[in-house]
Protein backbone atom coordinates (compact mmCIF):
# COMPACT_ATOMS: atom_id res chain seq x y z
CA UNK A 1 0.00 0.00 0.00
CA UNK A 2 1.34 3.22 -1.12
CA UNK A 3 0.66 6.50 1.29
CA UNK A 4 1.84 9.29 0.52
CA UNK A 5 4.33 11.18 2.71
CA UNK A 6 5.05 14.33 4.01
CA UNK A 7 8.19 15.41 5.22
CA UNK A 8 8.24 17.57 9.00
CA UNK A 9 10.44 18.88 11.53
CA UNK A 10 11.40 16.23 13.71
CA UNK A 11 14.83 14.87 14.97
CA UNK A 12 13.56 11.11 14.76
CA UNK A 13 10.88 11.52 11.79
CA UNK A 14 11.78 12.29 8.41
CA UNK A 15 8.22 12.51 6.86
CA UNK A 16 4.56 11.03 7.74
CA UNK A 17 1.41 10.03 6.12
CA UNK A 18 -2.23 8.67 6.47
CA UNK A 19 -4.74 6.61 4.77
CA UNK A 20 -8.23 7.65 6.72
CA UNK A 21 -9.84 4.15 4.48
CA UNK A 22 -7.38 1.67 6.51
CA UNK A 23 -6.31 3.99 9.29
CA UNK A 24 -3.00 3.35 8.72
CA UNK A 25 -0.06 6.10 9.78
CA UNK A 26 3.39 5.70 7.24
CA UNK A 27 6.52 7.05 9.36
CA UNK A 28 9.49 7.24 7.48
CA UNK A 29 12.49 7.41 10.11
CA UNK A 30 15.75 9.85 9.38
CA UNK A 31 17.77 6.77 10.59
CA UNK A 32 15.78 5.04 7.39
CA UNK A 33 13.05 2.69 6.28
CA UNK A 34 9.44 3.19 6.54
CA UNK A 35 6.61 1.92 9.26
CA UNK A 36 3.46 1.22 8.84
CA UNK A 37 1.27 1.50 11.77
CA UNK A 38 -2.47 -0.21 11.94
CA UNK A 39 -5.84 0.98 13.69
CA UNK A 40 -4.39 4.15 14.31
CA UNK A 41 -7.54 6.95 14.35
CA UNK A 42 -7.62 9.78 12.72
CA UNK A 43 -7.45 12.07 15.74
CA UNK A 44 -4.18 10.20 16.77
CA UNK A 45 -2.68 11.43 13.48
CA UNK A 46 -4.11 14.92 13.75
CA UNK A 47 -2.40 15.06 17.03
CA UNK A 48 0.85 13.81 15.19
CA UNK A 49 0.40 16.95 12.67
CA UNK A 50 -0.78 19.44 15.28
CA UNK A 51 2.28 18.66 17.79
CA UNK A 52 5.26 20.62 18.79
CA UNK A 53 7.92 17.42 19.50
CA UNK A 54 6.55 14.95 16.73
CA UNK A 55 9.14 12.09 17.80
CA UNK A 56 7.42 12.65 21.05
CA UNK A 57 4.08 12.54 20.08
CA UNK A 58 5.50 10.01 18.50
CA UNK A 59 7.34 7.37 21.28
CA UNK A 60 4.59 8.52 23.56
CA UNK A 61 1.33 7.89 21.82
CA UNK A 62 1.85 5.84 19.27
CA UNK A 63 4.91 3.42 19.64
CA UNK A 64 3.59 2.09 22.79
CA UNK A 65 -0.02 1.45 21.08
CA UNK A 66 -0.24 0.62 17.79
CA UNK A 67 1.70 -2.58 15.84
CA UNK A 68 4.02 -1.54 13.76
CA UNK A 69 5.27 -3.43 10.50
CA UNK A 70 8.12 -2.01 7.91
CA UNK A 71 7.57 -1.45 4.63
Amino acid sequence: MAIELKACESSNLAAHGYDPETRTLAVRFKSGGVWHYSGVPLEVHEGLCAAASKGGYFATKILPKYKGAKQ
